[in-house]
């Protein structure tokens, strides 16, 4: 099962969230009849075969207790959908399975959109909590190559950077940010810990290029020093990079432009943000290749994200909040790189003034 498509015609339908989850491929001929067997005779998905029919009932009430349907984890049901059949097995209801946020967690999520030989988006959700943990991702993709491409499937990769313009050239090796080894071969489902970050094919498996899948990955991270968002997918046939796109936050996001300073302290930049905004600084996340020099400027720029619900009025008050002390933003950087020539070098403007005097006609 997927999570429903927001608009479809036909939310329910096998063709939008396909049929029962079933990640460890039990063979259902092999099921007892439904409310007879252990939970481990069934599909994992199954829940009427593990617990019986609703067949009959007019309302139900009642808890049972699964070891087979994680919430965590590679097979984990959390990012999917729940369905409630006819006798007559059309579907007649069906729903999101989210994770409850009412325990303070907050949510980010972000999307790499693919355009050109691959088309389409990978979407991907987390829970961050207050003291900087944070639940396993889920990845929605949804990808399709063209007839051009011939491909079915590809592996999937997190690229270190980002794209340059539209070309896959600059996104640098696999993101590693632990310095595991390679193509290990004790990477896998069950050992994840032992992949690199980036490799998620290496414990995932390929993804499809031709219909829509979710994954459930403990590895990656949206949130922290070692997020994934403003890096980059890439897509691979073999060794042959095939695709890739921006991974760019759908969360609150925003940049702040200031005087150069001689140390920049990440703590210090997140807290005074966190103050501004009144939320704790785990929910900050300065984002990879921060802080950088504005070109043609004496001026820093950080671009930073915002885990949980944030108004576009509440991240402008960052700007030029005092509390944000000499990271607050300065009409001179402003103003230097809102337009070329604003402001220019002392030396560089005194030879154009020589140079303008001197074409000057004389009036001796």
């Amino acid at each position: 099962m997927l999570p429903l498509i927001p608009g479809s015609a036909s939310p329910c339908s096998n063709a939008d969230i396909l049929g029962h989850f079933n990640p460890l491929a039990w063979n259902v001929s092999n099921s007892p009849l439904p409310g007879v067997g252990s939970v481990d005779q069934y599909e994992v998905g199954d829940i009427s075969g593990k617990f019986g029919m609703l067949t009959g009932r007019t309302s139900f009430d009642a808890v049972y207790e699964d070891p087979s349907m994680p919430l965590t984890g590679p097979y984990s049901i959390v990012g999917r959908s729940l369905v409630i059949h006819h006798t007559n097995s059309t579907r007649l209801r069906c729903a999101d399975i989210i994770a409850n946020t009412s325990t303070g967690g907050q949510l980010i999520t972000s999307k790499a959109v693919f355009n050109g030989s691959v088309a389409g988006t990978v979407q991907l959700r987390q829970q961050m909590f207050a003291d900087g943990s944070y639940s396993d991702v889920t990845l929605d993709v949804n990808l399709q190559a063209s007839t051009r491409a011939n491909l079915l499937q590809a592996s999937l990769f997190v690229g270190s950077n980002r794209m340059n313009g539209t070309l896959c050239d600059s996104v640098g090796g696999t993101f590693n940010p632990f310095n595991m080894p390679p193509k290990s071969s004790s990477c896998s489902l069950e050992n994840s810990l032992s992949c690199v970050v980036g490799e998620i094919s290496a414990r995932q498996g390929n993804v499809s290029l031709t219909q829509r899948q979710v994954f459930s990955d403990s590895v990656i991270q949206l949130s922290g020093d070692n997020t994934v968002v403003h890096r980059s997918l890439v897509l691979k046939d073999g060794d042959t990079i095939v695709a890739c796109a921006d991974i760019l936050p759908d969360s609150p996001s925003s940049e702040q432009t200031f005087p150069n300073v001689t140390n920049f302290s990440r703590f210090d930049f997140r807290r005074r943000v966190a103050d501004v905004l009144q939320l704790e600084t785990a929910r900050v996340t300065i984002l990879p290749g921060s802080p950088f020099t504005v070109q043609g400027s004496d001026c820093l720029r950080v671009n930073y994200m915002v885990s949980g619900e944030v108004s576009a009025e509440q991240l402008s008050s960052v700007k030029t909040s005092a509390a944000m002390g000499v990271f607050k933003e300065s009409d001179v950087c402003t103003k230097s790189t809102g337009g070329a020539g604003l402001l220019l070098p002392g030396r560089l403007l005194l030879a154009l003034m020589f140079s303008v005097a001197f074409l000057l006609p004389s009036t001796a």
